[in-house]
């Protein structure tokens, strides 16, 4: 029979890996959990073989305290897998007993034989401890053992009737709580603790006549040795032995604990004679079953069958009790009432000296609330409580079944990755309730095209999953999304307000994409991405193009943390141009990466969002603005006036509640007068929350600073709002500049936002000018200033100091 391993690993898909390697070696694995709670659920339900735990686990204990919760409750083996190979790490992990220490990485034969010597070396020691409670259960005298905590490990049968505690309940607690001594003969009345009897020559030096205190306060006197053993080494601490000195009065003293332990036991107990006839039952028994006692003397047990079992289950019961003595299993019965109910049933058979039967007792335990408490448990551990839906954990389980079956029936498998468009601003401006409402309409709509053999399921936040197992076609795919898109983009009633939202998807299929879990999971991720950078609300497939591009800006992100700390970033300078002298009259900051080692040159247009993105941008923000300044005190210093300079700004700076701060302290240390720092904004990050928007550009003026507003005319900004921007000056976007003069939409276009910026008293910059034509035409509708290659490529600091000394200056 293949042994049981649980596996206890925090990270989901090494587990998975791990259970697949198992597995192939023949193990059985019973079951993966990720919490110190988890794995003492699963061992106590699934008693593993050994269990394989990883030190750093979820929750508030790690895996060495569960190591050693494991070994004391359930006596299981524990071998450790971890990357954790310190002295301080190795030194606690000895004390929770483990068979084995795996360091990560490690390859299957080195993960098998440990798992091997492991097993073997379990089956010594429970060959040893057995050979150990046989040799001290067959002695007269009762026997306690204790370890340095004073912590019961042992007590034999004798110590059990002479103390009323079973070993199941003594074990583990302090042995003061199980049997305390006294001694006439000494402080009358002073209970005495067998821990303080330790010292052998002052225990031999006391005077006879102890007696113990029983758990139904009987005192009962003894014979007592108690012997300590002082090799560290050892579990124990120390040997009670004892024995009663009345020993006439031993079986009545039984008898009486017999009957309470029979009155009193948390288990019903039915006592019959040997032909089944029933002699005695316990108020448990009473309670559970809702029969007295007085209705069942004389009946056979069979009356609580529930019908639940056939003939075959019952002759096999009984084959079993009479060859072995004993039968114990799961089992259906039925109150008094009609409920059918399951208990655990242990039936023993009691022969007299002779070794004839003479009765039958049997003791079960209710295992309904047992059963409701296990469902409810794998109802929180497996599905999302918000949806309902399968959650991260049963998703990669699930996956992992799909790709087992699909592998063995040779059929596709298709994985969706759904990502909602828009879900975080419904969250952020309604709420979180209605949040979570939306994410159960999305949910239900969800499962409305699915098939019972397919999977919806809810990852977490906005995410979503769905496996479909066995399609003919890709067209068949195709359908199914374009349905969920279709769904999804119908707007949602919450409340009083109907909210719209779409969702990017991608998709990855076995075996094409992958043929595990990480792969499939990975690349429909990537391929979601894909679908939002193409616009969202909409659908990819994968392919080897996206995972290369994903690579790349894996690259990029681990190189620009680089470089801000490497100083790699540059600033060039293009001149703002006075076209009607030719007269420099400003500049605009531009910043620029070229990373020759690795990528090359970066242009600004990919890196910038990534440094959003990973809110590099902020400190390279500050960089930048700093390195501006002090460039413009350098050229003052080698006899160049001021002029004003524009500086762009992101929607992520400009969100910054540090903005102003950061700005004011530039200025102030480096000396630059505000009037001569221009910050430029896009339309798309003022309309994102205009009143937000207007606040803030308030606050930089405040500052002394003029502002832009860069790109005009290629965003979505109303002119309700315009008006009411505190702005200073219009940059008209290249892409109207391009076709002056000969393309009629392109000047009429380029002349309205003239007059604009004219009727509300802004000042003009037309960028990207090429041609002499371009700025005749300009400077001829009322645009004077401009900048672009006609008059200079934007250069570093050195050649800008150069291109003014031999420009002329406005």
């Amino acid at each position: 029979m293949a042994k049981k391993i649980l596996i206890v690993e925090d990270e989901g898909v090494v587990a998975l890996d791990l259970q697949d390697r198992l597995e192939q070696q023949g193990y059985e694995v019973v079951g993966i959990a990720d919490t110190a709670k988890e794995a003492i659920r699963l061992s106590a339900k699934n008693s593993p073989d050994l269990v394989l735990m990883d030190i750093v686990i979820k929750g508030d204990r790690d895996g060495i305290d569960t190591a050693r919760q494991i070994y004391d409750l359930f006596k299981i083996p524990v071998v450790f897998l971890t990357a954790y190979a310190d002295e301080k790490t190795l030194a606690r992990a000895k004390k929770s007993h483990p068979h084995g220490y795996i360091v990560k990485p490690f390859n299957v034969t080195t993960l098998r034989s440990n798992i091997e010597m492991a097993l073997h070396r379990h089956d010594v020691d429970q060959a040893l401890e057995k050979c150990y409670s046989t040799t001290l259960s067959s002695i007269g005298d009762a026997v306690i053992s204790f370890d340095h905590e004073g912590k019961i490990r042992y007590m034999n049968a004798m110590a059990e009737a002479l103390t009323g505690y079973k070993s199941k309940e003594a074990l583990k607690r302090k042995i003061s709580t199980i049997m305390l001594l006294s001694n006439p003969n000494m402080d009358e009345g002073k209970l005495i603790d067998p821990i303080d009897l330790l010292d052998h020559e002052q225990f031999l030096s006391l005077p006879n006549g102890f007696e113990i205190r029983t758990k139904f306060d009987l005192y009962i006197p003894v014979a007592i040795n108690i012997i300590p053993i002082n090799n560290k080494a050892e579990a124990e601490a120390g040997i009670v032995i004892f024995s009663d000195k009345r020993e006439h009065l031993v079986q009545e003293r039984q008898a009486k604990m017999a009957e309470k332990l029979f009155d009193n036991s948390v288990e019903g107990i039915v006592l019959t004679d040997k032909e089944l006839n029933i002699l005695q039952v316990n108020k448990t028994f009473t309670e559970v079953t809702g029969y007295d006692a007085n209705e069942v003397m004389g009946q056979n047990p069979s009356f609580l069958q529930s019908g639940q079992h056939d003939r075959d289950f019952y002759n096999d019961m009984w084959s079993t009790l009479k060859r072995s003595g004993m039968w114990q299993g799961q089992i259906y019965n039925k109150r008094k009432n009609g409920e059918i109910y399951a208990e655990w049933l242990s039936i023993y058979g009691i022969k007299n000296k002779n070794g004839d039967l003479i009765n039958y007792i049997g003791l079960f335990s209710d295992l309904t609330e047992k059963h409701m408490t296990q469902e409810h448990i794998h109802r929180l551990a497996h599905y999302d409580a918000l949806t309902g839906l399968p959650n991260r954990l049963l998703f990669m389980e699930r996956l992992r079944q799909s790709i087992i079956s699909a592998r063995r029936k040779d059929m596709p498998i298709a994985l969706f990755f759904i990502d909602l468009d828009g879900f975080k601003k419904i969250n952020d401006t309604l709420g979180h309730d209605a949040g979570d409402l939306l994410l159960q309409e999305v949910a239900t709509r969800l499962g409305k095209y699915m098939r019972e053999s397919d999977t919806v399921s809810r990852l977490g936040g906005d995410e979503f999953t769905v496996i479909i197992e066995g399609y003919n076609q890709i067209s068949d795919l195709i359908t199914v999304v374009k349905k969920i898109l279709k769904e999804l983009s119908s707007p949602v009633q919450i409340g009083e307000r109907k909210v719209y939202v779409t969702a990017s998807i991608g998709i990855s299929t076995y075996p094409t994409d992958g043929d595990n879990i990480q792969d499939l999971v990975k690349n429909a991720d990537t391929a979601m991405y894909a679908a939002k950078d193409k616009g969202k609300n909409r659908y990819e497939f994968y392919d080897y193009e996206m995972n290369r591009k994903n690579l790349e800006r894996l690259t990029l992100e681990s190189c620009i943390h680089r470089a801000y700390e490497q100083q790699q970033f540059m600033i060039h300078y293009q001149p703002k141009i006075d076209m009607r002298d030719g007269s420099v009259c400003g500049a605009e900051a531009l910043i620029r990466w070229n990373h020759s080692q690795e990528v090359g040159y970066v242009p600004p247009e990919h890196f910038i969002p990534l440094a959003e993105e990973t809110g590099m941008i902020i400190p390279i923000g500050e960089w930048l603005i700093r390195k501006v300044c002090e460039d413009m005190n350098s050229w003052r210093d080698q006899g160049q006036p001021l002029f004003p300079m524009s500086i762009n700004l992101s929607a992520i700076q400009f969100r910054d509640k540090n903005l102003i701060k950061i700005i004011d302290t530039i200025l102030r240390q480096t000396n630059i007068d505000p009037k001569y720092i221009d910050m430029e904004l896009t339309e798309g990050m003022l309309m994102d929350d205009v009143q937000t928007s207007i606040a803030m550009m308030n606050q930089l003026k405040a500052l002394g600073l003029s502002l832009s507003i860069d790109d005009f005319g290629t965003g979505y900004s109303s002119l309700k709002y315009l008006k009411q921007f505190p702005i200073d000056t219009l940059k008209i976007d290249k892409s109207f500049i391009d076709g002056v003069p000969n393309d009629s939409s392109d000047c009429a276009i380029v002349k309205t936002v003239i007059e604009l910026a004219h009727n509300l008293n802004m000042s003009l910059v037309a960028e990207g000018i090429e041609k002499p034509e371009q700025a005749d035409f300009l400077v001829a509708n009322g645009c004077a200033v401009a900048q672009g290659f006609l008059y200079s490529k934007a250069v570093d600091a050195e050649r800008f100091l150069i291109y003014l000394e031999d420009a002329p200056y406005q």
